[in-house]
């Protein structure tokens, strides 16, 4: 079993994410806004230590091209994930810092894993929340990784999962 290098716990019921150190202790980081009819569909603010709220990202997901656009506001980038089947199971793929990378599916309920171009696991959302467990959602990155790769695969999973709850409620 691989240590994560940072986990973020999250969102929970108020719409905050923590971010979880060795010892279990959680700092919240990250505020989310979720909106169900209108965009951007996504708005996550950067919680600084003295409560202050600062924009982080957007994302609007086009059920038509079936295309997420994820605005990184404090790094002035676009950053468009694109869905495909591929093997029957959705992928969905962008460019990133380190070259091409996919989320998709891994394991069972609406967990899932982003690959870099050679495989490498990165990050892994685990997705599925068990009622009353209080079972959180939770990304972990594995691999060491710079501020802006973090807040990449922060942004993209975060939409990602978004997107995989809101394909569960159209069950």
């Amino acid at each position: 079993m691989t240590t994560p290098n940072l986990t973020f716990i999250g969102p929970d019921a108020r719409n905050t994410i923590y971010i979880e150190n060795a010892q279990g202790m959680r700092t919240p980081i990250f505020a989310v806004t979720a909106a169900k009819h209108s965009k951007p569909s996504l708005s996550v603010y950067r919680i600084h230590p003295n409560g202050h709220q600062e924009p982080f990202f957007t994302s609007s997901t086009s059920s038509l091209t079936g295309t997420s656009t994820i605005n990184l506001i404090d790094r002035y980038n676009l950053i468009k994930i694109k869905a495909s089947w591929e093997s029957l199971q959705l992928r969905r793929e962008f460019p990133g810092p380190i070259g091409k990378l996919s989320w998709f599916p891994s394991g069972s309920g609406s967990d899932q894993k982003l690959k870099d171009q050679n495989g490498t696991v990165l990050a892994k959302f685990k997705t599925k929340i068990d009622s009353g467990s209080g079972k959180e959602p939770r990304l972990e990155i594995l691999v060491p990784c710079d501020d802006y790769l973090v807040d990449v695969i922060v942004a993209t999973g975060l939409t990602v999962y978004k997107e995989t709850v809101k394909e569960g409620e159209a069950d």
